[in-house]
């Protein structure tokens, strides 16, 4: 089972510190035991073990037992230059030996080094008191000789650090302009951070890190001063700092990491797992695949199982199509792969030509950015979009008032008719003993109606009551509320259930009295009818009048309170409210594109020859844009009006799309519109001209068109639609490989939450990568977890991955074999890769070094 191998990671790194073996200056009074553990209280993980001049046996043997404590040592060699500052002070050099070198290589190479003691010339190897430590120099052109001496075998095992302050400043050195070709980095030791700053900044723009250090002499000064450098702790992962200054860090505490990170990943499938016919690439798979909180690219031949690999981690996370993995039972996935941390969920999976997809759809697009916008404003514009829409409703109730109201004016209409008529009937008899008969009835009937609409109101009540009494019971006290919560049941069951004709008995009686009474009437009528000799069906007909009367009345009444107060509705209809939502939206989702687009400008100002700006935009659309939705919503909303047939839909939608919906929905009065399509219409002799001729001239049709038209064109739900040009054109109008460029960039950039892409260098320029997208990775990688499986170099090298997972399929049956840029041993896995040798040669020419071990 692989260890817990998270390649190159943030670690504590003290390059300058004096062992007690110290040729000058030394302040220790302590055994080696004392030493290391001093080192291993300040999670120091690689040391340089100073000395002036030379190395006793101490300095090795120490350097053996840190090795034996897993703390990296590297011997380093201080010397003093015989070149002068301003100041007359010489200039201090570092030598920093790998520990692939034997004891014998170094002492082989001291007794070779000439240094000088006032003016009388030793080796390095035969100093050995305090006058000639404190006087000796060295030459530095002849240092860089003997260490380029193919016979002393220490080429590419040493690197070469000087001391800018300290003895004087080195930039005041006539000879320093070598120094600085020669040497790989300076090592700082001072207290003064103005001091750091400045150097850092100035040596930086010769491609020159700046490592602080403690310069300790004594126990004390141990670790108080170190760099955080983001390498594994061996020489080589020293040497990465040469190709890439974002491996140094000075500061107290440890570099960010992403928030959100896969750790690693467990594949639990059993030996007999089968894909199809065939054995499953990852049965019984026994490794546990780590991830590097920064970037990790996943790399093997064909059929290696990347692919594989990375769908199965969108397959836990419910984000794949299942016909990728038709041959496995997807149910087995999600218990036979194991995140850590297990609750991790939110991952972003872009399959093989997802990109592509987004390039392709302006929709998938627009969702895809749109979501993380929303992230970073921890879910406003959700929120915001959610409350819009819902607000929507507005438009629809404004339509169904005004339904209504034609509904209810034509109850009304069709009330007086009956009412007129039922008069009539009753008006025809002008007696006054059956007038005098037919207002007693009137009379009672008014009564009656009042007192069963009473009895009416009382019934629902309690059969309210009653249902809440159904759905609740007597809880537990255990608090106030409780105890109140039990007298409340308790009284409204007993409202709910107790005998209550005795409140309203006399309600009772007097109901059936009326009723009795009027009885009494309504034979009186009926006797006075047949004494002047009418039909059975025309009493009938009178009485049924009679009683009616005041029913219809009573109808007549409420319709007409119901339309006053749809009338009044109608009036007050506003939708300001949603229009200062949307503003606020628009406001939230610019503010959010002008940080992105600021950044993107950046980006292509720094980048000039390789990427045009890109940038994204909330567009305002033209309101004649919606034509198409609008016009099919207002279909279906007059299709519910059965007087209305459209036989040919066709040339109905032709009709209102020539109108325009912007000159339907600026227009005033509906008088003015009914001119304008009348004339319109002039020259149409169609039906269906005759039939939009005969829907507009009522005003309900104009007004329902203008309240579909508003509510459609505010929906930005369904109308959300980000407008990404590249070099102020539309994706639609530039080459299919600039889209993708577009695509890719705009969703590594956007969100923090893990990434995972499967071969994002198809369809993308190789240079492109190489000259742009890498320094791009190398920023966001920092606060966002990048997974990539990939073919190319130059996303493995120059973006510089913190880790590389190779996959290797034999029989297949996948092992993998984690490792880091600075792992030797796995050098010749990353030559193999498209692009490999000149990816090395690109990225180590880069800051002005050569690759010595292609």
């Amino acid at each position: 089972m692989l260890t817990n191998n998270i390649g190159s990671t943030w670690l504590k790194w003290d390059l300058h510190v004096h062992t007690p073996y110290s040729n000058m200056n030394n302040n220790y009074n302590c055994s080696d035991d004392s030493f290391i553990n001093e080192i291993i209280s300040k999670q120091i993980s690689c040391v340089g073990l100073t000395n002036y001049f030379n190395f006793k046996k101490g300095d090795y043997e120490l350097q053996k037992k840190l090795k034996n404590k897993n703390i990296s040592a590297f011997l380093n060699l201080e010397l003093r230059l015989d070149y002068l500052n301003k100041e007359n002070q010489c200039l201090d050099l570092h030598i920093i030996f790998s520990d692939c070198l034997n004891e014998e290589h170094i002492i082989k190479f001291l007794a070779n080094v000439n240094v000088h003691v006032d003016g009388v010339k030793k080796k390095l190897s035969d100093l050995d008191s305090q006058n000639d430590y404190a006087k000796a120099v060295v030459n530095f052109d002849e240092l860089i000789k003997h260490l380029n001496d193919e016979s002393l075998n220490i080429k590419n095992s040493y690197l070469l650090g000087f001391l800018s302050r300290g003895h004087g400043n080195a930039r005041s050195s006539a000879n320093y302009k070598k120094i600085n070709k020669y040497t790989h980095f300076l090592i700082h030791s001072t207290n003064k951070l103005e001091a750091l700053k400045d150097d850092v900044e100035h040596w930086e723009s010769y491609g020159k890190r700046v490592l602080q250090s403690s310069d300790a002499h004594d126990l004390n000064t141990i670790g108080k001063k170190f760099t955080w450098i983001k390498a594994k702790p061996t020489f080589e992962g020293l040497r990465q700092i040469l190709y890439e200054p974002s491996r140094v860090f000075i500061e107290k505490n440890e570099p960010p990491k992403a928030i959100h990170k896969i750790e690693s990943v467990e594949l639990k499938f059993d030996e007999n797992t089968k894909w199809g016919n065939d054995k499953f690439c990852f049965a019984d798979f026994k490794e546990i695949i780590y991830f590097s909180p920064y970037l990790t690219c996943i790399i093997g031949g064909r059929g290696s199982g990347k692919s594989t690999l990375l769908n199965l981690i969108a397959a836990k996370i419910n984000k794949l199509d299942e016909k990728f993995f038709n041959e496995l039972n997807p149910k087995e996935i999600n218990s036979k792969v194991l995140f850590s941390p297990e609750e991790i969920e939110n991952i972003e999976f872009l399959a093989q030509n997802k990109i592509e997809e987004f390039a392709k759809n302006s929709k998938e697009f627009t969702k895809a950015i749109f979501n993380r916008l929303n992230k970073n404003t921890n879910n406003l514009l959700i929120e915001t979009e959610d409350a819009i829409t819902k607000e929507l409703q507005v438009f629809e109730n404004q339509i169904d008032n005004l339904k209504n109201r034609i509904s209810l004016h034509i109850r009304l209409k069709n009330h007086c008719k009956e009412l007129k008529k039922l008069e009539h009937i009753v008006r025809s008899f002008d007696d006054h003993e059956y007038l005098s008969s037919k207002e007693k009835i009137q009379t009672i009937e008014q009564k009656l109606i009042k007192l069963l609409n009473s009895r009416d109101r009382v019934n629902k009540l309690l059969n309210s009551l009653n249902d809440i009494a159904t759905k609740h019971h007597i809880i537990k006290i255990e608090n106030s509320y409780d105890s109140y919560y039990n007298d409340l049941y308790t009284k409204i069951r007993e409202l709910a259930t107790s005998d209550t004709g005795e409140k309203y008995k006399d309600s009772e009686e007097n109901i059936n009295s009326l009723e009795s009474e009027k009885e009494t009437y309504i034979r009186k009528i009926k006797n006075y009818l047949e004494s002047k000799g009418l039909t059975e069906e025309n009493i009938n007909d009178v009485q049924i009048a009679t009683s009616k009367i005041e029913n219809i009345k009573e109808e007549i009444k409420k319709i007409k309170e119901e339309i006053k107060k749809i009338k009044e509705e109608i009036k007050s209809f506003s939708h300001n409210d949603i229009d200062e939502k949307i503003k606020n939206f628009e406001s939230i989702i610019t503010k959010q594109l002008n940080i992105v687009n600021e950044k993107f400008e950046e980006i292509s100002e720094n980048n000039k020859d390789e990427l045009k700006n890109i940038k994204i935009q909330y567009p305002i659309s033209n309101i004649d844009d919606f034509s198409d939705t609008a016009i099919e919503y207002f279909i279906e909303k007059i299709k519910l009006f059965k007087e209305i047939e459209i036989k040919d839909k066709s040339t109905f939608k032709n009709y209102l799309k020539e109108l325009t919906i912007k000159k339907v929905y600026e227009c005033k009065q509906h008088y003015e519109f009914k001119k304008d399509i009348d004339e319109f219409l002039k020259s149409k002799n169609t039906q269906t001209a005759k039939l939009l001729s005969e829907i507009f001239s009522k005003k309900i049709f104009f007004q329902i068109y203008q309240l579909v038209i508003a509510k459609t064109i505010r929906n930005i739900s369904k109308n959300k639609n980000l407008e990404v040009t590249y070099d102020n054109k539309s994706l639609n109008n530039v080459s299919f490989g600039q889209r993708c460029t577009a695509a890719i960039i705009i969703l590594v950039s956007l969100g923090n939450n893990p990434i995972i892409i499967d071969e994002p260098e198809t369809h993308l320029d190789s240079s492109l990568i190489a000259n742009y997208l890498v320094d791009l990775i190398k920023k966001i990688k920092m606060h966002r977890q990048i997974i990539f499986a990939t073919h190319n170099a130059n996303f493995v090298l120059n973006a510089d991955a913190e880790l590389i997972i190779e996959l290797e399929n034999n029989d297949n049956k996948t092992k993998a074999n984690l490792f880091a840029i600075e792992d030797i041993d796995f050098r010749s896995k990353l030559l193999k890769l498209e692009g490999g040798k000149e990816a090395f040669k690109k990225r180590e020419e880069k800051y002005g070094f050569n690759n010595k071990q292609l």
